[in-house]
């Protein structure tokens, strides 16, 4: 009882420590801490802080925004079937990307944001933990092990690294569909099926089909073993497979909701190519040490990292005493009762997963003619590398403990056959032999492993590198000492105090791991307003911005209801295409996608910017704006300056965009400091314009934007700069050392407006149509490339949509002038209502003129449908990437319509599985009422027995 005891306080003080904070309201379990190193939300915090972990940035710029504007939605009593924010637009709410429709994740649905996250880890870690021990329990393992497979489990390298994302959520069932799938291959009764639909059902709700596949590749494997263990009759393997096969079947059907439109977007949006692996796409070898020292992969926080890829798609940790559990496992697990079978299945998954995952080769070429293996990265196959890991290690703490754990057993007859023969001294000698030879040569190898492991690791970091694995070598000694003494001492006490300290050293380095991985962030990050984001809140409309390089960290926009013409999400080839015209750099991904700044001063002006509706464009406050630089920095000697004595520069006349200065560094630099700028009349000493910037450290060059485009050009005006606390110096002018150095950028010929600066800039587009808009003319362009080219060019008027197909285009209709006449006054859009996360967009037009209504939204998508006053009418293909509604002339009501193709059909079949299950359960219930107690052919609620013994629970 008492290593029962120390075995659960560890597992509880785990999930405490790591994440009770935020459960309390001690901060957030969100990552949102990295908003402080980016603009606009730097200024806004002014102060530098460091980052827990700066590598989990798609939790902040897409998880979340997904997953709250969905519910967000729900409580106004809208159904998100459309996220218009990011990019284009995309579909949402019918999809399970989220995860939000897990059953993990019903914290979204009542607590606020701040704590969301928080009760949705500590509801994952409660469901493995639950399906661990349930399955533990089938294998016959002590009361002790079921908490340290839990622990092994939620603490390994998946688990660790996904946290936040849908992953977890969908991984944290792996251990319950097992225990489903043990009963539905030992006891193989129909309503076995029952349990494994359910746990899969509740997978597919979470939102990352990869995970399930694994979970079901491995589990059809393991049907297999468990059911030829129970019973070796062919006949009982084939009743088990059909009892685990009809459980997925009901898990799909239950779960039709959201896989059907999910296997519609999947066919129609999402590109495959882009993720065909290949044999020599797997993890290093060297990535197998971060399985006992974490670090091996890199540093969290810092981003450091070595090797090929992302830590979070690296991360092994099992933990070295869990891998010494697992070796344990292996030598002590007796061969009789059919144990040792069963635990093979876990050690050559493991074994497995390792090759497929670290090794490749031709046995990865093979997985990869199978669905998931074929299209997602090898590295994700961890979730079942630390599954696999911890049931071994759960084994092994049991072999270890040996009778010690008899009492804190429920199952103290076995779940397998004890009627197997008792093994003959040479067998048991072989079988001992052949495990040691194991045992060894994984300990080899995996020495020589760390070793080539630490060669990779750069100098600066590998002291540190040491001095983990140094510790890790501790602890690993420590334990074993502590197994040989529990297992082979000869004073009971003494064998169960050594036995305790097992779950301490399981749990106290995941501790530290957990720690420096998972986010806890102050409440005040979770997406704060600022002034830049307020002011596109008040003028942005229904129209996009663009955001410069990591400005706004597009995706967040979502969390303010700002609509911008990049982000973070799956977008169509069309769109893909219209924004590498705009910039050949501006996918940064498949699916991340952001303005970059190095030729800002061209893709500003880009036409295909203005047909989308990019009115405002979002920059970090040191990013140089475009427009034409009237003097160079020079200068030499310094000026210092504190927070009492501002510093003037010289005078300048006309518009000005931004001011350069220069700090140079002959006074100790200043961190944490506001640097003020005041355009002065140098006539009336009154300001005409001032800027406020929160600066980490001042030096070097700084570029500080102002709203000066609007001075007229003969006035004079002289530049006013101060900081609020500290000293520092300024680069002083060549010809005059009174004054600072000073460069200026005014305003170019390209319709720019800086109207906000500050925590960031932002610069207005006046050449930007509305996203949707009236055009009088049309043309049409069949050849991908040439619309696109057409669309680029400044000649095209905003008044001419540019169709498709040449049947949309009405008989008689003209090739319009390259010039942009105004809109008819008699034929346009007078009003335009946009319901947002629905999809539904209703357009009112009133002339005598025939023409079009352009949606320059991201709509080659299906489920898009259009209506002239209630009627159905065609929607054609647009605009390369939006569509258009041909209007005839009078007066009408024009609306476009959103509704997630599949979503019906899919909600349908769920509900009939449901109703169909609630009508078998009734039926059973009535028919066994109606039963006397002592009717022949009564079903039997027990399942087999095997060997004169109940099998299961």
């Amino acid at each position: 009882m008492t290593v029962s005891i120390v075995a659960w306080g560890a597992l509880v003080v785990f999930t405490l420590l790591s994440i009770g904070g935020p459960l309390i309201g001690s901060g957030t379990f969100l990552g949102t801490d990295v908003l402080r190193v980016l603009p606009p939300w730097t200024s806004a915090f002014g102060h530098s802080l460091a980052v827990t972990n700066g590598m989990i940035g798609d939790t902040v710029d897409t998880v979340t925004p997904q997953a709250w504007s969905i519910v967000q939605a729900a409580k106004d009593g809208v159904f998100a079937a459309w996220n218009p924010w990011v990019g284009g637009g995309t579909e949402l709410g019918a999809l399970p990307n989220s995860g939000v429709y897990s059953p993990i994740s019903i914290a979204w649905w009542v607590v606020p944001l701040e704590y969301a996250p928080g009760v949705t880890k500590l509801i994952e870690i409660a469901v493995s933990t639950l399906g661990m021990s349930l399955l533990l329990r089938r294998l016959g393992a002590p009361n002790a092990a079921w908490a340290i497979g839990s622990l092994v489990f939620v603490s390994s390298g998946f688990m660790i690294a996904w946290t936040n994302w849908p992953q977890t959520r969908v991984a944290a069932f792996i251990p319950l569909l097992f225990w489903a799938l043990d009963r539905a291959a030992v006891a193989r009764r129909l309503r076995d099926a029952v349990p494994v639909g359910a746990t899969l059902a509740a997978m597919f709700l979470g939102g990352f089909p990869a995970v399930v596949g694994y979970a079901l590749y491995a589990g059809g494997t393991y049907v297999i073993v468990r059911s030829l263990v129970a019973d070796r009759r062919l006949r009982g393997l084939l009743r088990a497979a059909l009892v685990s096969a009809t459980g997925v079947v009901l898990g799909g059907l239950l779960a039709a909701v959201t896989l059907v439109p999910f296997a519609i977007n999947a066919s129609s949006v999402l590109d495959f190519s882009v993720r065909e692996q290949t044999p020599a796409d797997h993890l290093q070898v060297t990535d197998l040490a971060s399985a006992v020292v974490a670090q091996f992969v890199g540093f969290e926080a810092t981003g450091a990292t070595w090797g090929d890829g992302s830590p979070i798609e690296r991360l092994s940790y099992v933990g070295v005493v869990a891998a010494l559990l697992v070796l344990a496992a292996i030598l002590l697990v007796p061969g009789r009762g059919g144990r040792r079978p069963v635990l093979w299945y876990f050690v050559g998954g493991l074994a497995l997963c390792g090759v497929l995952i670290y090794i490749g080769g031709p046995v990865l070429a093979a997985a990869q003619h199978l669905p998931i293996f074929s299209n997602n990265p090898i590295g994700r196959l961890r979730v079942m590398f630390g599954f696999f890991a911890a049931v071994a290690a759960a084994l092994g703490f049991a072999a270890v403990g040996g009778r010690l754990l008899d009492g804190a057993s429920t199952a103290s007859t076995s779940r397998v056959d004890p009627t197997t023969p008792v093994e003959s001294r040479r067998t048991r000698w072989a079988r001992r032999t052949s495990a040691t030879v194991v045992v060894l040569a994984i300990i080899v190898g995996g020495v020589f492993v760390l070793r080539d492991a630490m060669a990779l690791v750069p100098s600066e970091y590998r002291s540190y590198i040491r001095d983990a694995s140094v510790t890790a070598a501790w602890i690993g000694s420590v334990a074993v000492i502590i197994a040989l003494v529990a297992r082979f001492g000869r004073l009971r006490p003494l064998r169960l105090s050594a036995l305790v300290v097992v779950p301490v050293l399981v749990a106290a380095p995941a501790l530290t791991l957990a720690d420096t991985w998972w986010p806890i962030s102050p409440t005040t990050t979770v997406y704060p307003a600022t002034p830049a984001l307020d002011y596109l809140a008040d003028h942005l409309g229904d129209e996009r911005y663009v955001s410069v390089d990591q400005a706004g960290f597009p995706g967040t926009n979502a969390m303010y209801g700002l609509r911008s013409v990049d982000g973070h999400a799956y977008q169509t080839s069309q769109w893909k295409d219209l924004l590498t015209e705009i910039d050949p750099d501006m996918l940064l991904t498949p699916t991340y996608s952001t303005l970059p700044s190095a030729q800002l001063g061209s893709s500003l002006r880009s036409s295909v910017l203005d047909r989308l509706g990019v009115r405002f464009a979002l920059l970090g406050p040191g990013v140089a704006v475009p427009g034409v630089v009237t003097e160079e920095l020079a200068g030499g000697g310094s000026l210092e300056f504190d927070g009492s004595a501002p510093i003037r520069s010289g005078v300048r006349t006309g518009p000005v965009r931004a001011v350069t200065v220069q700090f140079d560094g002959s006074a100790a630099p200043v961190d944490d400091v506001e640097l003020t700028t005041d355009i002065v009349d140098a006539t009336s000493g009154e300001s005409i314009t001032t800027t406020s910037t929160w600066q980490p450290m001042l030096s070097g060059s700084q570029n500080i934007a102002v709203d000066g485009d609007e001075i007229a050009a003969g006035r004079a005006w002289y530049a006013v700069f101060s900081i609020d606390r500290g000293r520092s110096s300024l680069l002083a002018a060549g010809g005059d050392p009174t004054v600072p150095a000073m460069s200026t950028t005014a305003p170019a010929d390209d319709d720019l407006n800086v109207v906000h600066t500050g925590d960031a800039t932002i610069l207005e587009r006046a050449r930007a149509l509305q996203r949707v808009r009236w055009a009088s003319n049309a043309v049409v362009e069949t050849d991908p490339e040439r619309r696109v080219s057409m669309l680029a060019d400044p000649d095209l008027p905003g008044s001419t949509v540019v169709l498709e197909h040449p049947s949309d285009l009405p008989p008689g209709t003209a090739e319009p002038a390259m010039d942009d006449d105004a809109v008819p006054a008699e034929s346009a859009v007078t009003r335009v209502e946009d319901t947002g996360v629905t999809g539904d967009i209703r357009v009112e037009t009133s002339g005598i003129e025939a023409g079009w209504v352009v949606f320059d939204d991201s709509l080659r998508r299906p489920g898009w449908s259009a209506t002239i006053d209630g009627t159905s009418v065609p929607l054609l293909d647009a605009e390369h990437a939006g569509a258009a509604i041909a209007v005839p002339p009078g007066d009408h009501d024009v609306e476009l319509v959103y509704r997630a193709p599949g979503l019906a059909a899919g909600a349908a079949i769920s509900l009939a599985t449901i109703g169909l299950l609630l009508l078998w359960w009734i039926g059973v219930r009535v028919v066994r009422r109606a039963r006397r107690p002592g009717d022949v052919g009564v079903e039997n609620d027990a399942e087999p027995r095997v060997g004169g013994q109940t099998t299961g629970v």
